[in-house]
């Protein structure tokens, strides 16, 4: 077994827990089943929302926290250097705290998951309840996934800042799983209603229409889970590499990229054709860039290495070292270029491609922006100068607009995709430059003195 898995298991079931786990499960599952009683439809819908209240909190939150917490236990412990030192390898380190840490959580989860799925099982068709079981089995391992890469991530930013690691990276992640999940249920209609409960307002079979095939809604959702949740656990095993002191290849990043624009553009409206899914791709593209250059830490000899390999022509060394929002940003570009060069439909309002262009170019002001505040002499305060950086460049536009009575201040400081666009490009062209030129100064000055936390 496992030898980090089975140390994780040891330390989580002991008997006292398991007792107290499954006194606490007792006594909620009697009382639900108390109310109840005697009528068998009522019954069955008071089981199915406990079972489901029950996974909620312990397959979402507290697997969630256990797994997130695992590295930062060790660190606070000061056992962590001693692990990465240890011969296990990342795999195994990975999968090994994710599901050994959350070990007692599980088994509430699942505890929770047989009784919810049982019981809705005798309001709906058996396959539907199935269905949500296996969906929310996904939504578990991806939260797990996302709480502990948010940890690994936060572990790694705060050793190149000189500080130590706080728990607020977990939450984070957990957040931005959420955001994630939120975002990916509004193109999920039918399924979305079906997977919060509210059985009788959407069939979970509402057909979905996926790069031109109708899919079932609920099959469909479920899938994607999956592979959502795969795809965050490779993130975390990624990143357990990188603490082990090993090197990672671009190449899952950019699959990774690849498959977040080919899902998101194949849930475009057909009828707006190929510009509508290369809109819908570069939207994702561009969100993962803003994700990418805050999550990767503030390290600026990797910068100048980078540079010094591309400056002399070593490729191959260069697209090891690269930024990791670099390769987002060169697929977003991309995916503008598309955008710009397809025709445009009868459907909606599409944008201009000189609207395109402009918005394009704020994302490289902003770039610019998040690399001026995060490479600065104190980079434990960058992220926060970044975020109201952005804020402020983006609702100055507003204040203006109140003080002229004008749409001056949007032209200006907002990348509105249909007024004005080629006052909008010209205004992006400008910040850009002057972002840029002021985080390569900083990134060519000297470097700044070490942070004495």
């Amino acid at each position: 077994m496992n030898p980090e898995f089975e140390r994780n298991l040891w330390l989580e079931l002991t008997p006292r827990r398991q007792v107290g786990l499954a006194l606490t499960l007792g006594l909620i599952l009697g009382a639900a089943w108390m109310l109840g009683h005697g009528e068998p439809h009522k019954l069955a819908a008071a089981m199915s929302a406990t079972g489901f209240a029950i996974y909620i909190a312990c397959g979402l939150i507290w697997t969630a926290r256990a797994a997130g917490g695992s590295v930062l236990e060790e660190i606070r412990g000061r056992t962590w250097d001693f692990q990465r030192l240890s011969a296990i390898s990342p795999w195994a380190m990975t999968w090994g705290k994710l599901f050994g840490a959350a070990g007692l959580a599980w088994i509430g989860a699942l505890v929770g998951l047989f009784v919810g799925g049982a019981a809705l099982a005798q309001l709906v068709d058996t396959s539907d309840a199935a269905l949500l079981v296996l969906g929310l089995l996904a939504m578990t391992v991806f939260f797990q996934a996302c709480a502990m890469g948010a940890a690994l991530v936060g572990v790694r930013k705060a050793r190149a800042e000189g500080r130590v690691a706080t728990g607020g990276a977990v939450l984070v992640g957990v957040l931005g799983g959420l955001f994630l999940l939120s975002s990916l249920s509004q193109h999920l209609p039918g399924a979305g209603r079906h997977w919060a409960g509210h059985m009788g307002q959407a069939s979970p079979h509402a057909p979905i229409n996926v790069w031109g095939q109708e899919i079932d809604g609920a099959l469909f959702a479920a899938a994607s889970a999956w592979l959502f949740a795969a795809w965050a656990v490779v993130g975390a095993w990624r990143l357990m590499r990188l603490e082990l002191q090993m090197k990672n290849s671009p190449w899952t990043w950019l699959a990774f990229l690849v498959f977040a624009a080919v899902w998101r553009a194949g849930l475009a409206n057909p009828l707006e054709g190929g510009l509508g899914r290369a809109l819908a791709g570069g939207v994702v593209l561009a969100g993962l860039t803003y994700a990418a250059a805050f999550v990767e830490p503030a390290d600026p000899v990797r910068l100048r290495r980078f540079w010094a390999a591309l400056h002399a022509g070593r490729l191959g060394e260069a697209v090891g070292g690269a930024p990791a929002a670099l390769f987002a940003l060169a697929l977003t570009v991309l995916a503008a270029i598309a955008a710009m060069a397809l025709p445009r439909g009868d459907v909606g309002q599409p944008p201009a491609p000189i609207a395109i262009l402009a918005a394009l170019v704020f994302l490289i002001r902003d770039l610019g922006v998040i690399t001026f505040f995060r490479f600065g002499p104190q980079p434990s305060r960058g992220d926060l100068s970044t975020v109201i950086a952005l804020v402020l460049l983006y609702a100055v536009g507003a204040v203006i607009d109140q003080t002229l009575g004008a749409r001056v201040g949007v032209v200006l400081f907002s990348p509105l995709l249909t007024y004005a666009p080629l006052s909008i490009l010209v205004s992006g062209v400008v910040q850009a430059a002057a972002a840029w030129v002021l985080a390569s100064h900083r990134l060519t000055g000297p470097a700044p003195p070490p942070n004495p936390a």
